[in-house]
């Protein structure tokens, strides 16, 4: 079914498959590896994003509460007063990441994003 080069090909991407792509030189322990993916930096992204994540479902939660203690107000009223903070917060992320991607700075929109959205969604 192949000739010879091509059934030398299937043979190297088996072979290949097999063992991961990597020589054994290449190969690293669990241990090292395990090190390599919590660095600082790392650690400290995933926090932060989890942080903002709980408030972000916090405010998504419990905001149609709130709004209906303000006033007497039916079903619809209530969900479209909890539109304007995410509207904003899709307007922000779709210009932060065009100016960043236009000026290949992302660390800088994140410094700038992360206060704020810690401010917004503190208690009063």
């Amino acid at each position: 079914m192949f000739n010879e080069e091509e059934r030398r090909i299937a043979i190297a991407r088996l072979h290949n498959e097999q063992s991961d792509g990597l020589d054994e030189t290449e190969k690293q322990s669990f241990w090292v590896s395990f090190k390599k993916a919590f660095t600082v930096h790392s650690t400290l992204c995933i926090i932060g994003y989890s942080c903002i994540n709980v408030s972000v479902a916090g405010l998504s939660t419990f905001m149609p509460t709130v709004i209906r203690t303000l006033g007497n107000y039916s079903a619809i009223q209530i969900q479209l007063r909890t539109v304007p903070p995410f509207a904003v917060a899709a307007v922000w992320s779709v210009i932060i990441s065009y100016v960043a991607w236009k000026i290949q700075k992302r660390g800088i929109w994140i410094m700038i994003s992360v206060p704020m959205a810690i401010l917004v969604s503190r208690p009063e």
